[in-house]
């Protein structure tokens, strides 16, 4: 008998106990890969914020008011740009509704949008999801119909970029006195972004018959320039105040992020985490009464010539073979998610990083198998205790 009957043999033999492990560790697993996609979305969050407020900003918000906080800070030499972004109008495409919404500057995105070769930056163009603008490419004319009223309308716009689902984007849908990276940023989802100069944002606003405040922000953030000093950043805040725009400092904004991410996780995890210890104490005992159970099947495997080694590495490579199952299942789900862009689980960010830890989880449990293996095969011999018993 060669070592792999003898392997599947001892699987064989441990029969319910062997599903029961299967099952386990499959859903601990599955309980890794959802924690670390738990603390994977904190980490993007404050990651993007991170990188839109290195040189310093500061959130507004004017409290419903038609305030063109553009023009107010026109002349303040300590300001780079003004983010924010406002709804344009519903629009049908291939079949389908979105909300079409126009951004301030390609900074909203976090990423430079690719361009041709000669593009005057006269056309309107839009960014979205993969899933939205499947089959279009940069630079490719698409068609789409702007719901407005009982007469829709008919605009073509230039693809300018192709953004993944999961991308944050600046995307100020209500104003917040307690605003964090979670109420300024939102998932690229099923929006679709326009963005160009402000004469043809105008025309688009007309078009969809809205009235022209709709391109002032009602809230959004101030960027400033690289070495500005504390004093003109304060003079900016102050020019928003005395206009009767709330202001909130990029520090509290990282502060309440953390507390906001905290809280998440604190709330989100315990299940998971209560999930994964009990798996992790039952995977111990079913690896206990197995042993303990089939001692006669492995004293014989011992008899027929294997050595006591050759015995153990039997044993651990059967209890092995059953986390294949749970490797299998769990490594597909997040490849689909990674490599569709299509995330699951509302709180849940799946990356390439969930591999990690999913091997990690594996290499916890053939720990746990390895080691109880060797410690009961040295309190007393297989051989020996059916001797006993006989």
């Amino acid at each position: 008998m060669n070592r792999f009957s003898l392997l599947f043999k001892i699987i064989k033999q441990l029969k319910s106990k062997a599903a029961v492990l299967v099952l386990i560790t499959l859903v601990a697993e599955a309980a890794v890969v959802y924690l670390a996609g738990l603390y994977n979305l904190p980490k993007q969050y404050q990651r993007r914020f991170a990188e839109l407020s290195k040189s310093g900003c500061v959130y507004f918000d004017t409290l419903g008011r038609k305030t063109d906080v553009e023009a107010l800070l026109a002349n303040e030499g300590a300001v780079e740009d003004v983010l924010y972004v406002n709804f344009i109008a519903n629009v049908k495409y291939n079949g389908e509704y979105y909300f079409l919404r126009a951004v301030s500057s390609e900074k909203c995105f976090g990423v430079s949008l690719n361009k041709k070769a000669g593009d005057d930056g006269k056309t309107l163009k839009i960014a979205g999801s993969r899933q939205v603008l499947d089959g279009n490419g940069i630079g490719e004319k698409v068609r789409m119909t702007l719901l407005v009223g009982n007469d829709p309308v008919d605009a073509e716009f230039e693809v300018g970029g192709i953004l993944s689902e999961d991308a944050l984007v600046l995307n100020f849908n209500n104003g917040s006195n307690a605003a964090s990276a979670y109420s300024i940023f939102s998932q690229c989802g099923n929006d679709i972004y326009v963005f160009g100069d402000e004469p043809e944002l105008r025309l688009l606003a007309e078009t969809a018959s809205a009235d022209e405040s709709i391109l002032y922000p009602g809230n959004g953030i101030v960027l400033f320039k690289e070495g500005a000093d504390q004093s003109s950043r304060i003079e900016v805040i102050r020019t928003l105040l005395a206009n009767d725009v709330s202001v909130q400092e990029d520090t509290e904004l990282e502060e309440r992020t953390r507390l906001v991410s905290k809280n998440s996780i604190d709330t989100y995890s315990a299940i998971p985490l209560l999930i994964m210890a009990l798996s992790l104490a039952s995977t111990f005992a079913i690896i206990v009464m197995s042993i303990d159970s089939e001692a006669k099947t492995i004293s014989l495997i011992e008899l027929v010539g294997c050595s006591k080694a050759m015995g153990t590495g039997l044993l651990i490579s059967a209890f092995s073979i059953l986390l294949i199952p749970g490797v299998i299942v769990n490594g597909g789900v997040i490849f689909a998610v990674v490599a569709g862009g299509k995330q699951l689980i509302d709180n849940v960010l799946i990356t390439c990083e969930s591999f990690l830890l999913l091997g990690g989880t594996v290499l916890a449990f053939l720990a746990i198998i390895a080691l109880t293996s060797v410690l009961l095969k040295r309190q007393n011999s297989h051989v020996q205790r059916v001797i006993e018993e006989i």
